[in-house]
């Protein structure tokens, strides 16, 4: 029995397609491998789109449109945001989580979201605030839920929102991603 070994493979790796086999000698035991990667693909390179992003399949087809009204302000103005979030197709029913991505120390109006959770019935059950996003609880109807929000920066700053994703409760594989969208306080 020998213990975990660890090996770093990035002397032998190269920007693209990279293939890795693991074989061992004779007739030895089979083995566990595990392989961990990390890498990073610019925004411009990834498959997520700005303003909105949509994923098609049969049973996890998703669609989210994400739209500032202003990405340019000034200190004390408040940002409008609104949201479209959309199961397509006809199966595949249940929750869904859309995370709406906020800049940096962004204060959400929470009456504007008490307005869209009663404007939307049922559709909304619930909501978080987190640091870089706001996380809603959506059962969707037919066409989609449309909401409204507003937030407002405490800082002048010219950032990057997070980036915003919906997807199925039961079935996070099943996602789409917006671009983050850069706010610029003066």
């Amino acid at each position: 029995m020998v213990g975990p070994l660890q090996v770093d493979l990035a002397k032998f790796l190269k920007p693209g397609h990279n293939v890795v086999s693991l074989t061992r000698p004779g007739e030895s035991q089979t083995a566990s491998v595990q392989a961990v990667a990390r890498y990073y693909i610019p925004w411009e390179q990834s498959s997520a789109k700005n303003k909105s992003g949509a994923r098609t399949g049969d049973s996890d087809g998703l669609s989210l449109r994400v739209d500032y009204d202003h990405t340019t302000i000034q200190r004390d103005e408040v940002i409008h945001c609104k949201v479209h979030a959309e199961r397509i197709g006809f199966r595949g029913y249940g929750m869904l989580l859309a995370e709406i991505g906020l800049p940096p120390a962004a204060v959400v109006d929470r009456d504007s979201l008490a307005q869209a959770m009663a404007g939307n019935t049922w559709e909304i059950s619930q909501y978080e605030i987190q640091p870089d996003r706001l996380v809603v609880y959506l059962s969707p109807k037919a066409g989609g839920t449309d909401f409204e929000f507003a937030f407002r920066p405490r800082y002048g700053m010219n950032a990057l929102t997070a980036p915003s994703v919906l997807y199925d409760y039961y079935n996070p594989e099943a996602q789409v991603v917006v671009q983050p969208s850069r706010i610029e306080v003066r």
